[in-house]
């Protein structure tokens, strides 16, 4: 009996898709990213968009990102136990932290929400790293593409919506946002330990807002 299940066991490594064999699944792990910024239909960097770099750290189901620039950053951080978030804007002596409940964090990454990629054929080279490319289809008709690492799966796809269909690791990727392209490109990846202070949401010196009052600010400087 023993010979026969250790029979069995390999008869299913050996015939394990091969995809399914090399991936390699990250229990926490920060990527850093290049960000540069371009008007649709040029390649012309955008004036004031200089130096920008997306941080996301993930540990388990925790999630935070962060866009630095050279104005300030913008943070979020999102908690899978109450599938709220928090947003964290500071911007010179502006300290802002608004919370995001479920309806809200939906509403903050509702064009990216339910995508499906699908993945074109051939492997594309993105430095040293072979990646896939997938496309998805925003509902206003607009493409979403992405070269990504089959052979990684992050801890969770939370941190934005746009990738929770995406079962690889984001290489490169373009998204438009404001009437602006943001065009995103890994520039390191690390599997150190995260501490869980990242994703602890900052106690004073900022000004609490609901999400409905960031709406309206918004509103309100267009």
């Amino acid at each position: 009996m023993r010979f026969l299940l250790l029979t069995l066991a390999a008869s299913l490594i050996f015939y394990m898709p091969h995809d399914a064999a090399a991936q390699r699944l990250l229990s926490e792990v920060t990527l850093r990213y290049r960000v540069t910024v371009s008007s649709p239909g040029t390649n012309q960097p955008a004036a004031g968009f200089d130096s920008i770099s997306y941080i996301i750290s993930l540990k388990g189901g925790q999630s935070r990102t962060e866009m630095i620039s050279s104005l300030g950053s913008e943070s979020t951080i999102y908690d899978p136990r109450t599938a709220s978030g928090y947003i964290i804007k500071e911007y010179g002596g502006t300290r802002l932290l608004i919370n995001a409940g479920p309806e809200d964090w939906l509403g903050h990454n509702r064009t990216f929400h339910d995508l499906v990629f699908s993945t074109e054929s051939g492997n594309f080279t993105v430095g040293s790293i072979q990646c896939k490319k997938g496309s998805a289809r925003l509902p206003s008709g607009k493409m979403v593409t992405v070269l990504y690492d089959p052979a990684m799966v992050l801890p969770n796809y939370d941190y934005h919506l746009a990738f929770s269909g995406l079962k690889g690791l984001p290489v490169s990727f373009e998204l438009e946002q404001g009437g602006l392209i943001y065009k995103y490109e890994m520039t390191s990846m690390s599997a150190d330990p995260i501490s869980y202070s990242r994703f602890q949401v900052p106690g004073k010196g900022y000004r609490i807002l609901s999400y409905e009052e960031l709406k309206k600010m918004g509103r309100d400087n267009k």
